[in-house]
């Protein structure tokens, strides 16, 4: 266990977390309050105390300055109307969310089974090790795509299929094909790429059942760092072009893969025709990860983005948490009268931004766009929106006239210019008109562990589950906590 009974400098805010050693040793989940503050280092840290097992710290972020500039657009998102489960049961009391749920997830995994074809150490799932099967049966799984898509006042946007490793169900396309039918706006897979690499029908059977994005594992470009897929990289790129898939590069990060962060990125870059981003995940100690040096090992969100600026020269100011472009969502919202998608998740979940790739050069968004001054511009235009078609129409009018003030036209790209006006579609299809044209997406998503698990953040989690037994539950209680285990022992058969 790592314990440390480090004095604060100064208290930033109180949350709730668990305990480390209590869940370790005992499975027990035992809540305990826990205080986020900067040390005498600048580095902000999470420290709680136990009344039987001591205090533990662990850091969140190495700098106080981005830390605080992040906090400030923390937002409260939309509680779904059928939130059900018991929020004083926080963090294992779910049923569809709970009451105490400030956010509708954006993205719902749905694990199509457990089993795998790879064995790597840090995954959250343990299907080798498990000694069963966990495969719902197709009615079960399109259950569950309707319990996502009814959910009040709105949907989530996207549907993603995980396991272990979904592509090993030869019904993945009539599954896709039913999600589809759902309405679902998007619909994406987690996948190790190897049956696409190996199988080039299937490829084409899941891109024209409706799959808008594989969630590609890829963990570097050498055999130390990428022990998974690195030897089929070739193959999976040679059938997405056959079959028109697209990518998202899914990266997870530690120390011993962060030197080539960089290469990452380029290598996107020189593929952006079939990949679109890449969404970095810092290792969340889990599954099968050894705990034995957190201090050493913790790679937080700061440090990535600090090593993407050494390694590429994207600055880390270029990046913001999802929660920046609530303005958006805010004056879709009051435009058309109803409940949208809110990216409401703790800004300590993660960071993204958009930079355009000029052949070996990627060009951060803040080079050419006042990103602040265009949200804060969109923020003022959703609290002064008014009902009434002249109204409206002024609003409308306002946008197209004044969204080029925020671009520097002499520095941005023209097909950027042209497509950032359909970000005011509102639509999926919008979102998607402006990433096109060698705008390329890079993210980072920091799940939660034990050490530093925060009760706030679990209650704006973006990204959820869906289980057999119409239960939404947050990704990284069902991660974290040993949910993932209760379930699939539940619904699993013997292996």
């Amino acid at each position: 266990m790592v314990k440390s009974p480090k004095q604060f400098q100064k208290v930033l805010e109180t949350t709730k977390s668990v305990c480390p050693a209590c869940f370790i040793k005992n499975k027990k989940v035992r809540v305990i309050p826990a205080k986020i503050g900067v040390d005498d280092k600048n580095i902000v840290r999470m420290v709680k105390s136990c009344p039987k097992h001591g205090t533990f710290s662990d850091i969140i972020s190495r700098d106080l300055g981005w830390y605080e500039k992040h906090q400030k657009w923390k937002a409260d998102g939309t509680c779904a109307q059928q939130a059900c489960g018991d929020f004083k049961a926080c963090p294992v009391g779910c049923g569809l969310l709970c009451p105490g749920h400030k956010t509708i997830p954006s993205l719902v995994n749905i694990d199509l089974t457990n089993r795998c074809n790879l064995r790597c150490y840090y995954c959250f799932a343990n299907s080798a090790a498990s000694g069963y099967v966990y495969e719902p049966t197709f009615e079960q799984v399109e259950e569950m795509v309707d319990m996502v898509a009814n959910i009040k006042p709105h949907a989530p946007a996207s549907i993603q299929f995980s396991g272990g490793e979904p592509t090993l169900r030869d019904d993945l396309p009539e599954i896709i094909k039913m999600t589809r039918a759902k309405g679902i706006p998007q619909i994406q897979i987690a996948t190790n790429g190897i049956r696409i690499a190996k199988d080039v029908e299937f490829a084409k059977k899941i891109a024209d059942a409706g799959l808008d994005t594989a969630y590609l594992k890829f963990d570097g470009l050498t055999p130390e760092t990428n022990i998974a897929n690195l030897q089929y990289l070739d193959a999976i790129l040679k059938n997405a072009r056959a079959t028109g898939l697209q990518f998202i590069l899914v990266p997870t990060v530690m120390q011993r893969n962060r030197h080539e962060i960089g290469k990452i990125i380029k290598f996107a870059m020189k593929n952006i025709d079939v990949v679109r981003g890449v969404n970095f995940q810092p290792v969340s100690f889990s599954g099968r990860m050894s705990v034995k040096d957190l201090e050493k090992e913790r790679y937080t969100t700061y440090d990535l983005l600090c090593d993407i600026e050494a390694q590429t020269g994207l600055k880390k100011e270029n990046f913001y948490p999802p929660s920046f472009v609530m303005p958006l969502s805010n004056l879709f919202e009051k435009w058309s009268g109803e409940s949208k998608i809110k990216f409401s998740m703790h800004p300590s979940c993660g960071a993204a931004t958009f930079a355009y790739v000029d052949k070996e050069k990627l060009i951060g968004i803040t080079e050419f766009v006042d990103v602040e001054g265009f949200f804060a511009f969109i923020d003022n235009c959703a609290e002064n929106f008014t009902k009434g078609f002249f109204k409206k129409f002024r609003t409308g009018l306002r946008l197209i006239t004044n969204y080029k003030k925020y671009i520097n036209k002499q520095k941005a790209p023209a097909l950027f210019v042209k497509n950032m006006k359909k970000l005011f579609y509102g639509s999926h299809k919008g979102l998607g008109d402006f990433i096109k044209g060698n705008m390329l997406y890079i993210g980072a998503m920091h799940f939660q562990d034990v050490y530093d698990l925060d009760l706030e953040r679990l209650q704006r989690c973006g990204v959820s589950y869906a289980t057999p037994d119409k239960k939404l539950i947050p990704f990284c209680t069902y991660n974290v906590l040993n949910v993932r285990q209760d379930v699939e022992r539940k619904f699993a058969r013997p292996n």
